[in-house]
């Protein structure tokens, strides 16, 4: 595992636990679902960049 790699899968836990602690209201599930898509993309472009 590479270090990019470690730090998005820390940042998701990160955001893992903060959503069991305070329950997502509407308005940040779309923010997580946006920020989730966004990191995501630019994760696989990292992939694909690096290959």
């Amino acid at each position: 595992m590479n270090k990019n790699e470690g730090l998005y899968v820390c940042a998701a836990s990160v955001i893992h636990l903060i959503f069991i602690f305070f329950p997502p209201t509407y308005l940040q599930f779309v923010t997580f679902l946006t920020f989730k898509n966004t990191s995501g993309f630019l994760f696989s472009l990292q992939i694909a960049f690096s290959i």
